[in-house]
């Protein structure tokens, strides 16, 4: 069985990594080094930053390590968990533990079931957030007190004089001026506000008129949301794996991933070796023109590459036909299908070790034990490679 490494989360900034498929379990103090498949600084330091050293080893105390039926479990504190999460979505880590018994590699992958979480949500849960105070309310202006004009009478002279000679007003005629010159600007003015209301109306109905509303109504569905829709009704794993299969024939990486990630973790050993084939540089990824394959080293942490997205997929997001190579990842996943029996998954994580680790190597024994396991149930590719590498 090929030897497997996930850290698990325990709180703000804690963790546990569980290391399996060990051959002897080391006794005594260990110590363990973290890189991740990013240059230069691919090492994660006694500091908690990553840097381009490999002498980067974190010592464990005998009480801190847990000895388990096929391995052992150590826990780990916010210098190796905050750095980890904070490049979780775009690394792969690998994980070398050195004791006595000499060194130990293999690709970390985190839990799903027990997600990793940052020292600082700790802060969160502490003292939560506060709403904000409401602002401070305006002072009253006072009013200003209305000081009314001292009134005076005025008296047209003419009239003066009338009154003073004894004779009755006489009202003077109101001339009244010509409207002539304000109708026709009025006029103007109102050619103008109906020739800008019809060209408004014209525009406003070409934009979000029928057609505009057939195009709206038209737009793809994203993948999120049909997700969220498809998992709502609690489907059994067979519907889980069935709607994998279909989004994955369709180009859509990023719902496949989801899925088959669904039906592994209800146990599903077809959905883990699904997930072998999409992280694995060696194989196509669906709905790509290219073959997206990477050449693996013994000495990095799996090649990574991104292929493009593909047209024909069922959502409109851009990354949903892109998926992150990685042969550490594909072999995680392999192995949870080789240990359920599954003979292709077995040769497959066995030319997967075969060509990425030297002979001699412990990492290449596993492989050959994976040939040989799968060509006992008869896989003939398996058996083809054992007598291509004189086993």
């Amino acid at each position: 069985m090929a030897v497997k490494a996930e850290i698990f989360g325990e709180g703000p900034g804690r963790g546990e990594i569980r290391l399996t498929g060990m051959a002897t379990t080391p006794t005594g103090d260990c110590s363990l080094r973290i890189q991740r498949n990013q240059s230069p600084d691919s090492y994660l330091g006694l500091n908690g930053r990553w840097q381009s050293s490999p002498e980067s080893w974190h010592s464990l105390m005998t009480g801190d390590v847990v000895a388990m039926p096929d391995g052992l479990a150590f826990k780990v504190g916010p210098l190796l968990v905050d750095p980890i999460l904070a490049t979780l979505s775009e690394s792969a880590f690998r994980l070398t533990l050195q004791s006595s018994a000499g060194q130990t590699t293999a690709p970390l992958v985190p839990s799903t079931q027990f997600p990793l979480l940052a020292s600082s949500a700790r802060q969160e849960e502490i003292a939560p957030a506060l709403p904000p105070a409401p602002p401070p309310e305006p002072t009253p202006k006072p009013e200003p007190v209305f000081q009314p004009e001292p009134m005076t009478l005025r008296v047209d002279p003419e009239d003066q004089l009338r009154m003073a000679r004894g004779d009755e007003k006489v009202e003077k005629p109101v001339e009244k001026t010509s409207s002539g010159k304000g109708k026709l600007i009025a006029g103007i003015v109102a050619v103008i506000v109906l020739a800008a209301a019809g060209a408004g109306a014209y525009l406003y109905f070409q934009k979000n008129g029928p057609a505009a509303e057939t195009a709206s109504t038209a737009s793809p569905q994203s993948t999120r949301e049909m997700l969220q829709t498809f998992m709502k009704d609690n489907p059994d794993t067979a519907k889980i794996v069935g709607k994998a299969d279909e989004m994955s024939k369709a180009g859509n990486v990023e719902a496949a991933l989801y899925l088959y990630r669904q039906g592994a973790d209800h146990g599903d050993a077809r959905s883990a070796l699904q997930l072998g084939i999409l992280y694995d540089p060696s194989e196509a990824t669906p709905g790509s023109a290219t073959n997206g394959a990477a050449t693996t080293g013994a000495t990095t942490t799996g090649a990574t590459t991104t292929n493009a997205p593909a047209s024909g997929g069922t959502s409109s997001d851009a990354a949903a036909t892109a998926v992150t190579k990685s042969s550490d990842t594909a072999a995680f996943w392999y192995g949870k299908a080789a240990d359920a029996g599954l003979a292709e998954a077995q040769r497959r994580l066995g030319l997967l070790l075969t060509k990425a680790h030297p002979a001699g190597t412990g990492e290449f024994d596993n492989g050959v034990a994976m040939l040989q396991a799968a060509s006992k149930q008869g896989d003939a590719e398996a058996t083809a490679k054992l007598k291509e590498l004189g086993k």
